[in-house]
Order: structure tokens, then C-alpha cells, then sequence
């Protein structure tokens, strides 16, 4: 499975859709840019959920990433 496919595959479950749909009919930017979002949305939650646990248990399990995709500002 390419990275392309693996990414339309986790949108298209998000959405709700087959991921030909999104292979056929969606650019690469905005591929990206939805898989970032849905990927960076599910590793936010990730991470609160582990921030909330007693200290204890979350010393028995390794910290999340917060963000899985990090987007950049770019300047003038």
C-alpha cells in the first residue's frame, strides 16, 4: 500500500467514503491537509486522555505524541 492509498484510506473512514473516491477525485494538497487534520484530531485525544490518568498508570504507558502532523506557518 503506498502512503497515498494508506492516507485516503484513513480519510475515507473518517468521512465515511471509499477511498477511490478520494484517490480519484481529491488533489494531493488537499489529501495532506485532511489527513493531517483527522490524524492530529485522533493523537490530540490520545494525548489528553493519557494526561488525565493517575501518575501511576501513566508511568506504566508511554506518552502520545500530541500532534501526529506538524504543520507550518510559513512567513513573508
Amino acid at each position: 500500500m503506498s502512503l497515498f492509498t494508506g492516507m485516503a484510506y484513513y480519510v475515507a473512514k473518517e468521512l465515511h467514503m471509499r477511498p477511490n473516491d478520494i484517490l480519484d477525485t481529491w488533489g494531493v494538497p488537499e489529501l495532506i491537509v485532511a489527513y493531517g487534520q483527522y490524524a492530529n484530531e485522533k493523537s490530540l485525544q490520545n494525548y489528553s486522555d493519557w494526561k488525565h490518568l493517575d501518575a501511576r498508570d501513566r508511568a506504566k504507558i508511554p506518552m502520545p505524541q500530541k500532534y501526529a502532523v506538524k504543520f507550518q506557518d510559513l512567513k513573508d
